[in-house]
């Protein structure tokens, strides 16, 4: 009985950590993808984004092959600008990526709530043209997007 027990629960922690390897390799993978995936010279942001949102999406469910993984969907943090329904706002901008959500596939509780884990992925990366416009507009006191008629000094951010 003794060794059973042993041999299950040797089962339990390989199947869970197997998981977990495979969820973060994908949500990696995706992250990368998300942000080569946006356009750096598209002057829309919302288009250079929603491009690597899907390029993401693509790369996660190849890279999760057969496996039948619980969660709740890949979310992905983006500049303040961009308002879609898959994204999360921040900035700071080591912290663009990928992350998801998700449930081991054994569980000790039976509730579904608090058997979650979670798989991120942020990795640093160069301002896109389309945020750097809009961030020397804004600095500026202008809208992004918009046109500019007077004569004002530039500043440099990094750009």
């Amino acid at each position: 009985m003794l060794a059973f027990s042993l041999v299950l629960v040797f089962i339990y922690f390989s199947a869970n950590l197997v998981t977990g390897y495979v969820v973060h390799h994908a949500t990696f993978v995706s992250s990368r993808a998300f942000l080569v995936g946006d356009a750096a010279s598209e002057s829309n942001l919302e288009l250079g984004v929603s491009r690597g949102i899907s390029m993401a999406k693509d790369t996660f469910e190849q890279s999760l092959g057969g496996f039948k993984i619980d969660h709740e969907g890949l979310k992905f943090n983006v500049h303040p600008s961009v308002s879609q329904g898959e994204t999360t706002s921040t900035d700071i901008a080591e912290y663009y990526g990928a992350y998801l959500v998700f449930r081991p596939p054994f569980r000790i509780a039976g509730d579904k709530e608090k058997n979650k884990l979670l798989s991120e992925s942020f990795l640093g990366k160069e301002p896109t043209r389309a945020e750097c416009d809009c961030q020397i507009r804004t600095a500026m006191g202008f809208r992004c997007g918009s046109e500019i008629d007077e004569d004002v000094a530039l500043y440099d951010n990094g750009c």
